[in-house]
């Protein structure tokens, strides 16, 4: 006997071929005449089961003796870091975009709150060190990166918009990277190109241990499966057309 277990809402890697009506085709390729709901979950509390239920699924519940935890709204990061360092309190910050995720990260060192990023970041890490030797093309002036780096951003910017809609998708992800780059560039002190490669490994790496007591800013397919006790999600680092999917294995 064979068992299919999905759901449709948390098919995020679309890159890796997963497709929320895979377990609707599955049923029909198979003739499967039965089908049953699990529409408990065992861990989330009562505030995050009805804000589930009014925005993404309505059949979703949690246990009769789930806490009633709490959901709220805050409109400043920094009044949230503030909160989180005033209250001794360890967080896991979702961003959709890496820009976010780095502006938060810079904006609660500044207030001497620890912070790490975490997830799918060596990836990032490689993009960006690829873009940087591109532009610098075996140079070690950190000069050349960043008076070269908008006339790279606007090369690329203007082919991938030729593309139109084909195009859109690469664009928004080619900003965010330049967003990131930019903004490595203003708040580190490097004098070279190697010396600023070697702290992009370093601050995107993924050692576990260096996350303890922090606050831990990971993307959210990193995250996805996984809980804390205070979960922040920076709504403004999603885009009007990311699928609802996103949004609610973030929630």
């Amino acid at each position: 006997q064979v068992v299919f277990v999905g759901d449709p809402l948390q098919a995020i890697y679309e890159w890796r071929g997963a497709d929320k009506f895979s377990m609707q085709s599955l049923g029909e390729l198979l003739g499967i005449e039965k089908s049953y709901l699990l529409p408990i979950s065992y861990r989330c509390p009562l505030s995050v089961t009805d804000f589930v239920q009014q925005n993404y699924c309505d059949d979703f519940q949690c246990v009769p003796t789930a806490i009633q935890g709490s959901i709220s709204t805050v409109f400043h990061v920094r009044d949230f870091l503030k909160g989180l360092k005033e209250s001794r309190t360890s967080a896991v910050i979702l961003s959709r975009k890496n820009m976010n995720a780095v502006r938060c990260y810079f904006a609660a060192l500044k207030i001497g709150l620890p912070a790490v990023m975490r997830g799918r970041f060596k990836g990032l890490a490689e993009e960006l060190i690829g873009i940087v030797e591109k532009i610098c093309n075996g140079k070690d002036s950190i000069t050349i990166l960043q008076t070269k780096l908008a006339d790279y951003d606007l090369e690329i910017s203007e082919k991938l918009a030729r593309k139109g809609e084909k195009g859109a998708s690469k664009l928004d992800a080619h900003r965010d990277r330049l967003d990131v780059l930019e903004t490595l560039l203003l708040e580190w002190s490097v004098n070279t190109v190697s010396e600023f490669i070697a702290e992009i490994r370093a601050f995107f790496s993924d050692d576990e241990s260096e996350a303890r007591g922090k606050v831990i800013l990971p993307s959210i397919h990193r995250f996805k499966g996984r809980e804390h006790e205070t979960v922040a999600i920076l709504q403004d680092s999603f885009n009007k057309k990311d699928p609802v999917e996103l949004h609610y294995v973030a929630a």
